[in-house]
């Protein structure tokens, strides 16, 4: 239980909207005692890769953190995700493998990185459309 509220804390100090809300260092505090938890691990390590990205682009920290969760965790279709964004500017074969992996596990393209991967999203499963309201 403890593990839980840390991580839900730290995703909300991590990934509010709210910049002024955002505290990646209290985040990070309260992640790095759960990686190697057999439970909370692999998402600690994914929010870890955001929290580097948020501190001034931590490429190097970002893809350790992103590919931590990925191997905790080979069905984490939102690290794949991001690995592949991470790699756009890098090593596109094996962002393309990530990017492929992603939307196998039903993960929408929010950042629009399919340009980067071209033919990839004929692969991809149907995302659901919400019913108009």
């Amino acid at each position: 239980e403890d593990a839980r509220a840390r991580v839900e804390k730290a995703f909300r100090l991590t990934f509010t909207l709210e910049r002024g809300s955002r505290d990646p260092s209290k985040a990070a505090e309260l992640l790095t005692p759960l990686v190697n938890d057999p439970i909370a691990g692999a998402t600690a390590s994914r929010i870890l890769g955001y929290v580097a990205v948020s501190r001034g682009f931590d490429f190097a920290g970002a893809m350790k953190h992103y590919g931590d969760a990925v191997k905790k965790d080979v069905d984490y279709g939102e690290a794949h995700y991001a690995l592949a964004f991470m790699h756009v500017r890098g090593d596109k074969s094996v962002g393309r493998t990530h990017f492929e992996r992603a939307l196998a596990l039903s993960v929408p393209d929010t950042r629009g990185i399919a340009r980067f991967y071209p033919g990839v999203m004929k692969l991809a499963p149907k995302q659901p459309v919400d019913a108009p309201k």
